[in-house]
C-alpha cells in the first residue's frame, strides 16, 4: 500500500456475528438467570440474541424468548443479550444466563454500513438479517420509532466497512431496570 494511504478494513456478514457485553460500568456486565419461556423452536434462541419477556401467556410472566422482531425486522423491548443458548428440547422453565440491559452495561455489536465519528451519541436501531440470523445496529435507521441503541464507542476504524460499535439499550427499549 502506498505511503499516505489509509486502509479501510471490510468485514464479511456472517451468521457468526453476535452481541456480547463490551464493558460496564460496574467492572462486568450483570448476569441474571431467567426460566426459559418456551420450546417452539421459532423462540429459542442463542448466545449473543436479544431476548425478552415470553407475553404469549400470562403464565408466562418473568420467561424468557428470543426477542421477536416487529414487523419490520427491528428490535423494540429487551430483557438482555443471552450469554448460552436454549434449545427446542428443554423443558419450560429451564434457567439460562442473560446479560441484563441495564443503564451501566454497553454491547458491542456489528453494523453494515461505513463507520463515521457522527454515529457516537446517535441512537439507532438494531435489525435481525433473518437470511443469516444475526442481529446488526442499522446505522441508517434513526426514526424515534425504531431506535432503541445509543452509540457509545467505534469499536472498528473510522470508515470500515460493517464495522463493529458499542452501545448501550436506551431506557425506552429496556424492559427491565
Amino acid at each position: 500500500m502506498p505511503v499516505g494511504v489509509d486502509h479501510m478494513a471490510s468485514n464479511v456478514v456472517s451468521s457468526n456475528w453476535r452481541i456480547f457485553p463490551y464493558r460496564s460500568a460496574k467492572g462486568s456486565a450483570r448476569i441474571m438467570p431467567f426460566p426459559q419461556g418456551s420450546t417452539v423452536s421459532s423462540l429459542v434462541f442463542r448466545a449473543g440474541d436479544p431476548v425478552q419477556f415470553d407475553t404469549r401467556a400470562a403464565t408466562n410472566a418473568y420467561r424468557v424468548v428470543f426477542a421477536r422482531p416487529s414487523a419490520t425486522d427491528h428490535l423494540q423491548l429487551v430483557v438482555g443479550v443471552a450469554a448460552e443458548e436454549s434449545a427446542a428440547g428443554d423443558s419450560v422453565g429451564t434457567k439460562r444466563p442473560i446479560y441484563i440491559a441495564d443503564v451501566d452495561t454497553e454491547f458491542v455489536a456489528y453494523s453494515k454500513s461505513s463507520l463515521v465519528s457522527t454515529h457516537i451519541g446517535s441512537t439507532y436501531a438494531l435489525y435481525l438479517d433473518s437470511t443469516l440470523n444475526v442481529w446488526y445496529v442499522e446505522l441508517n435507521e434513526t426514526a424515534s420509532t425504531s431506535a432503541c441503541v445509543e452509540i457509545t464507542e467505534l469499536v472498528d476504524d473510522l470508515g470500515d466497512s460493517n464495522g463493529r460499535v458499542a452501545f448501550k439499550f436506551i431506557p425506552a427499549a429496556r424492559d427491565i431496570a
